[in-house]
């Protein structure tokens, strides 16, 4: 499956970004993001993201060889553990059942170059602001 790195980068930047709308550090713990995580999730389901941004944070955290920090939003200086844990945390709360993607299913993940706009419109959306 092929899943936008922009999208990805998109809902993290709910909780690497928004959350400093409210807040000038980040939290002490990792439950500190629960409100971000939850409008992240709910911005996800008006896209029927759901899916792609589960396989893809299960991409994310399987590979060594991504640069995590390119998902950190650019407004605070996170390092690649920390983006790890916050991709960790928020998959754990929006799916604390669902395990882990096999490796076959990573297999088919591939990470391409397309704009949120984009891959909301060859999804058959239509690209508007967010929700």
């Amino acid at each position: 499956m092929d899943i936008s790195e922009a999208m990805l980068k998109h809902y993290l930047g709910y909780l690497t970004v928004s959350y400093f709308g409210r807040q000038d550090l980040a939290p002490d713990q990792l439950a500190g993001y629960d409100d971000a995580v939850e409008q992240m999730r709910l911005a996800a389901v008006a896209h029927d993201d759901l899916e792609p941004i589960r396989l893809g944070f299960d991409y994310l955290l399987s590979r060594d060889d991504v640069d995590l920090t390119d998902f950190d939003g650019g407004y605070y200086p996170y390092d690649a553990g920390e983006v790890r844990e916050i991709i960790r945390y928020a998959r754990s709360v929006i799916w604390p059942d669902v395990p882990a993607a096999s490796s076959a299913e990573l297999g088919e993940v591939r990470l391409v170059t397309m704009s949120t706009s984009d891959w909301w419109s060859s999804r058959g959306e239509h690209a508007g602001g967010d929700h």
